[in-house]
């Protein structure tokens, strides 16, 4: 299981409201490219400004667009044990193949090694699809911490990580555990071409909504140990996502998917659209590296 996942923005409209058919047609558009399936419901996605019933629905349209060969992870994390085992089944009945379970933040500073350890062992004891464990911690506040990832890594239904932290040192210490039958994927572009020629299983990201097959290029000259080839796309692309990834946020993702024919839309509230000299920004940029 090995390539590149999208880390789908979610299209709203101008008033707010979820643009299901918006979404369907991007997928429709991101079949025909060698990205190899992907996630619903993460941060990119805004799965945070979505209601329960919203993320189901959204969750149902994925699985209706995506094609045959695609699979798809949905973010089934939230604030308590009890309601992501809860959420986590809900998906699995409409099809998901895997579960990508944040760490639990909102009472960060309790979110000790034993309660991150109890939490994700319980999600993983219940849940009827795999678990993926996901660390962001410029988001939660919350780093996962490695100490406990080999017993975590040893659950039978633990399938693996998506880190998003960026930070190659911590990702070098996973891949230098060599945890049998456990897959890691980077979550933050910055780190992915160090980790590909290291070994990692892939990516899921967010740039790839803009760029999936030069990501999906750039992560198979790596595992290749083309590392030149692979190079030379990471400088073309570091920009692109540290600007609309990085500085923009899921705002600037969309903006950019408007510009390139998919439909990005707008953003929920409170996050704000674009204003006009950031968009000339977006447009420059991507005539800059080639992608418009």
């Amino acid at each position: 299981m090995n390539g590149i996942y999208i880390a789908m923005a979610t299209p709203f409209n101008k008033a707010g409201s979820l643009n299901l058919e918006a979404h369907k047609r991007n997928i429709e558009k991101w079949n025909k490219t060698e990205i190899k399936g992907y996630l619903v419901l993460g941060s990119t996605g805004e799965g945070v400004h979505l209601s329960y019933e919203e993320k189901l629905r959204l969750v149902e349209a994925t699985l209706e667009a995506k094609s045959w060969d695609k699979k798809v992870f949905a973010g089934t994390g939230l604030f308590s044990t009890e309601e992501t085992v809860k959420f986590t089944n809900e998906v699995t009945k409409l099809g998901v193949d895997f579960a990508l379970v944040i760490t639990p933040f909102f009472f960060k500073s309790f979110m000790t090694r034993k309660a991150l350890l109890e939490h994700y062992r319980r999600v993983a004891d219940a849940a009827k699809i795999p678990v993926f464990i996901y660390n962001v911690p410029q988001y939660t506040g919350v780093s996962f911490p490695l100490e406990i990832l080999p017993e975590l890594a040893g659950h039978e239904n633990i399938a693996g990580m998506k880190d998003s932290s960026g930070n190659i040192y911590y990702d070098a210490r996973i891949l230098e555990m060599k945890l049998p039958d456990f897959l890691f994927f980077v979550g933050n572009f910055t780190a992915l071409y160090q980790n590909a020629l290291l070994g990692a299983n892939g990516g899921i990201l967010a740039v790839a909504n803009v760029a999936p097959s030069e990501v999906s290029k750039l992560y198979e000259l790596a595992r290749k140990g083309d590392a030149k080839g692979a190079g030379e796309i990471y400088l073309r692309l570091a920009d692109v996502n540290a600007i609309l990834v990085g500085k923009m946020g899921p705002a600037g993702v969309k903006y950019a998917m408007d510009l390139l024919g998919y439909e990005g839309l707008y953003p929920r509230p409170p996050l704000q659209p674009l204003t006009e000299e950031e968009k000339h920004k977006v447009e420059e940029l991507l005539k800059t590296k080639g992608l418009l």
